[in-house]
Parts: structure tokens; sequence; C-alpha cells
């Protein structure tokens, strides 16, 4: 998708959407721990947390994300992010005026988003946006499915926490 003419309110939404888009990764990794009862609001055990290697993963991620200059970031976790935004059809910005600036709200981000996994794992409840309603200049190219689809119902994510 061409980007030429973006201003910084499109890659910030970008950015939101990249937020959602991990968090949603965690909230999907938790789905195998979790049995029926996590579905009733009467539920009162414990959060279905996430797998122990996942938890190392994020734990490292964090720690590796703290000591990182934007710079770093740029170099280390670009082709993360380009592969990410594949899936909404966006490269992020190869050049300034935005590049330093997305890079920045993206390590931010992705900070952010570790810290809302860690208080998950604390058994705090936060919801969070599902990236499909994150509505940006790529939403304008998606294909919808038919109304009328026999497409199955999710579970409700807000019941994982």
């Amino acid at each position: 998708m061409p980007t030429a003419g973006w201003t910084w309110n499109d890659w910030s939404t970008v950015v939101s959407w990249l937020k959602a888009h991990w968090l949603h990764e965690g909230r999907v990794a938790r789905l195998g721990d979790i049995k029926g009862a996590h579905f009733s609001p009467d539920y009162r055990g414990r959060a279905a947390w996430l797998p122990d290697k996942r938890l190392r993963e994020q734990l490292d991620l964090r720690e590796l994300l703290s000591n990182k200059d934007v710079t770093g970031y740029a170099a280390d976790r670009g082709a993360l992010l380009a592969r990410n935004l594949d899936n909404i059809g966006v490269l992020p910005p190869s050049a300034d005026p935005y590049r330093t600036e997305f890079m920045a709200a993206c390590l931010k981000a992705e900070i952010e988003s570790l810290e809302i996994v860690f208080k998950r794992e604390g058994g705090e409840q936060i919801d969070h946006p599902h990236p499909d309603t994150i509505e940006g200049r790529w939403t304008a190219s998606k294909v919808m499915p038919p109304s009328g689809s026999s497409a199955m119902p999710i579970a409700d994510p807000s019941m994982l926490d």
C-alpha cells in the first residue's frame, strides 16, 4: 500500500494496530491453557497463564528492549515490524520525516504491551482492542466477508484474563 502523503496521525494509527496485534498474540498464546470454566462469569480460579517458555521470552524481550535506543530498535526489530505490518499491507516508513518517530512510538508501544502481559500474569484483567477494530487507511482496501456468512463466533476475549 502506498504511504506517500501519510501524516503522523496515519502512522500513529499503525502503531496502535501493532500494539493491539502484540496484545492479541499474547491473548491467543493463553488459549491453550484455558478450560471451559474460564468462560463462566462466575469463574473464580486463576487466570490463564502464558506457557513458561513464552513468558521467559517476554521477560527476555523486555530486558532487551529496555536497553535499546531508537536506532538499535529499528535495526533489530525493523524486519519483525515489517512482517507484522504485512498483515495489513503496510511497510514501515523507510525515511524521515516519520521513520525515527515511528520507531520510537513502536518501541514505546512494544514495552507497554509487555507490561500489560506481565500485569495479566499477575491476575489483572486488562482489555484491549482487537487489531481488526483499529481502522486506518489500510482498512479501505480490506475485503470483508459477505453479510450473512457462516463465520464461526470466537470466545469473548475478556474472559481470558
